[in-house]
């Protein structure tokens, strides 16, 4: 293809074709922000039952709302390799949609709240292959795993199960430490007897899920923050052991105080500072780790310089004409291929825009008639 030929076929940008660009970015943000408050509003008990659970007196999922800034902050630190990828609305989200408003209707009919907030879960990555996607979607499967997994409460039950074997795990090691240091006590069931009648309690808010959860979420962020796979992998696997040996700390100083005649009651400062320790001793651990890590890097791993090449090598010219226009500067780069949109946030159809946004609109129409009811 001559530059003549390729000029007309892909004409240049010129300063006339700005304001329709800022136009179509500013209307896709609209309709990317629309379909999201629609979703919300759709999926609107799930998104209560969520934020009660965040905001709950000594919930495990307290750290809900940073939890949700380090998601959007996920996908604004990743937008650029996002963009990057091959676009073009896919009509699977649909279906995914449509999979999610319906268990959100079998949640709110079983009462199962879970269901409702893994189905807002569900409804926001749905409108984000129809919007953007499948692609793009799997590109932001760190925010989307974050989301999942310290974001969106986990059911009941199984928060119970692990509140009653942390609770006989903790007191259990915090009684054969007690023993190792000479301080004789007896263990039965999730509470440590002294001599003279003093005893503690390993109780649900002191069993550690609080502070497992919340410090597995710190540890995370921090393998996400890693240049390769390998260290980030590293810290995540530490944080869980870092996590229980701090909380194993915590229960074996107020079992100390007691022993010695305090009596750090539940709520009270001493108590409260003992859980702030735990943070601190958990933080200084991950971020002595991460030193020991980025201190004994040495050499590139294999993975970083594969990166490396990548980013830095020039790309081979193609074979035949496309060598030819590589090597022409007045030909420029080669064209998008058809259905691939690089750098733009939405690459639905407008049919498919507006087919969402309706659905959406009728979904969110029915839970409020529903909720008013």
């Amino acid at each position: 293809m001559s530059p003549e030929e390729r000029t007309a076929a892909f004409p240049l940008d010129t300063p006339q074709d700005a304001a329709p660009t800022r136009s179509r970015a500013v209307r896709e943000r609209l309709v990317a922000a629309s379909a999201a408050l629609l979703c919300l509003l759709a999926f609107a008990e799930g998104v209560g039952t969520t934020l009660r659970h965040w905001f709950e007196p000594g919930s495990p999922y307290a750290h809900g709302p940073l939890a949700a800034a380090v998601c959007l902050w996920l996908l604004a630190r990743d937008r650029r390799r996002i963009a990057a990828r091959p676009s073009g609305g896919s009509g699977w989200g649909f279906l995914l949609l449509g999979l999610a408003l319906w268990t959100s209707w079998v949640g709110g009919l079983e009462r199962a709240a879970s269901l409702q907030r893994y189905a807002l879960w569900g409804g926001l990555l749905g409108c984000g292959v129809v919007l953007c996607g499948a692609r793009r979607v799997l590109a932001a499967w760190s925010a989307a795993a974050y989301a999942l997994a310290f974001a969106i409460p986990a059911p009941k039950p199984l928060l119970a199960l692990a509140t009653a074997d942390l609770q006989l795990a903790v007191a259990r090691w915090t009684h054969s430490l007690l023993g190792l240091l000479g301080r004789a006590a007896v263990l039965r069931g999730e509470v440590i007897h002294f001599s003279g009648g003093r005893s503690v309690a390993v109780a649900e808010l002191c069993s550690g899920l609080r502070s497992l959860v919340t410090l597995l979420a710190l540890g995370a962020f921090f393998a996400l923050l890693q240049p390769s796979r390998r260290r980030g992998l590293g810290i995540l696997a530490l944080s869980l052991p870092l996590a229980l040996l701090a909380n194993v700390a915590r229960t074996l100083l107020l079992s100390l105080l007691v022993a010695g005649g305090f009596d750090p009651a539940p709520g009270g400062w001493l108590h409260e500072a003992s859980g702030l320790l735990v943070y601190a001793f958990a933080l200084g651990a991950l971020l002595c780790v991460h030193g020991l890590l980025a201190r004994g890097r040495g050499a590139p791993s294999a993975e970083e310089v594969v990166l490396r090449s990548e980013a830095g090598a020039p790309q081979a010219p193609r074979a035949g004409s496309d060598a030819a226009e590589a090597a022409d500067p007045a030909v420029g780069p080669s064209a998008p291929a058809q259905g691939e949109h690089p750098g733009r946030l939405v690459t639905a159809s407008g049919r498919q825009q507006a087919l969402l946004l309706a659905l959406l609109a009728l979904a969110a129409l029915g839970e409020a008639g529903r909720l008013l009811t």
